[in-house]
């Protein structure tokens, strides 16, 4: 029943804001507050938690220290520290371990992760299978994923939040073209192979280290080869040329009007849509096309009564991811 007491007060009980404190020394650190509910005040990452110190600062009480496994606080140990004064220290070289320190009434807990159990270690990427909405990354080595526990045992990871960098496009509303955009993606750890969203132009990948290197300033940065996009995007628009006559201007909800109606059709294309062609039917599902036109741009002057339907149809090179635009 005292673990069990233990459990409960952890979740419920924290300490007042200038009453103690908790410092972590000997060795780079990274703090990280959990959410609420973990009955967690930190988890602190320690680049080599065998040459850390951890030191709680306390109000003068008596002081105690237990530690805990993924299995959680009910099941916590005591553990022996060093006092002198107010200042209570451990070393924390158990490896991953979570820490309940008690004074009085109050409560505080937190988990430690030694990094150096958990480093980054990505020598070489090169590409896998990709598709129309990712692109597959391969890895030589691994940034497994990193796991804390809350004072209940409850399961976290923690995101490394690799950095991979590349060019992409995205449509500039202004010019009404795709334009080359840098673009990074969050990666939160690598075991084998990784993906990205795809690339919609040709584009090397940049890796940076996970955030705890770049925190601390050290780790390399892989450059890839040139990687082929496949992956396309479209954007269209028609435009009516207005005339004078009341009658032959364009209807409210749709374009047309009275004939001769003359519209101009632009797509703006990305860079591996290769094949693209306007496609002019006067059936709505274009089992039937009237017309074809394989440029980005036509207008067209419509003569006769009735509903016509245009759309674009395009794709890259092998066929293998196709865009077909709204009628």
């Amino acid at each position: 029943m005292k673990h069990l007491s233990i459990l409960a007060l952890c979740a419920i009980i924290s300490l007042p804001a200038a009453a103690a404190s908790l410092a972590v020394d000997g060795s780079p650190v990274v703090e990280i507050q959990p959410e609420a509910s973990t009955g967690l005040k930190s988890v602190y990452v320690i680049e080599n938690a065998a040459m850390a110190t951890i030191t709680y600062t306390s109000n003068g009480g008596t002081v105690a220290w237990q530690r805990f496994s993924n299995l959680g606080g009910g099941y916590a140990e005591d553990v022996a520290f060093e006092q002198s004064g107010k200042q209570c220290t451990i070393t924390p070289n158990q490896g991953d371990m979570g820490y309940i320190i008690t004074e009085g009434s109050n409560q505080t807990c937190f988990w430690v992760v030694d990094y150096a159990a958990h480093t980054y270690h990505i020598s070489n990427v090169t590409f896998g299978e990709s598709d129309c909405n990712r692109a597959i990354l391969i890895a030589d080595g691994s940034a497994e994923p990193i796991a804390y526990y809350s004072v209940n045992g409850r399961r976290t990871i923690l995101s490394r939040d690799i950095q991979v960098e590349y060019y992409s496009m995205t449509y500039n509303e202004e010019i009404a073209e795709f334009e080359q955009s840098r673009t990074t993606a969050s990666v939160a750890d690598i075991e084998g192979q990784f993906s990205v969203p795809a690339p919609l132009c040709d584009t090397q990948f940049t890796i940076s280290p996970d955030r705890f290197e770049r925190e601390w300033g050290y780790g390399n940065t892989i450059t890839t080869a040139t990687f082929q996009a496949i992956a396309i995007d479209v954007r269209t628009s028609a435009e009516q040329t207005e005339r004078e006559v009341d009658n032959e201007k364009p209807l409210e909800a749709e374009l047309g009007g009275s004939a001769p109606c003359e519209i101009t059709f632009k797509a703006a294309v990305t860079d591996a849509a290769i094949f693209h062609r306007w496609e002019i039917s006067t059936d709505s599902q274009f089992e039937t096309v009237d017309l074809q036109y394989n440029d980005t741009e036509f207008t067209y002057t419509f003569t006769e009564a009735g509903t016509t339907y245009v759309r674009l149809v395009a794709n890259n090179a092998d066929a293998t991811c196709e865009y077909i635009s709204d009628s």
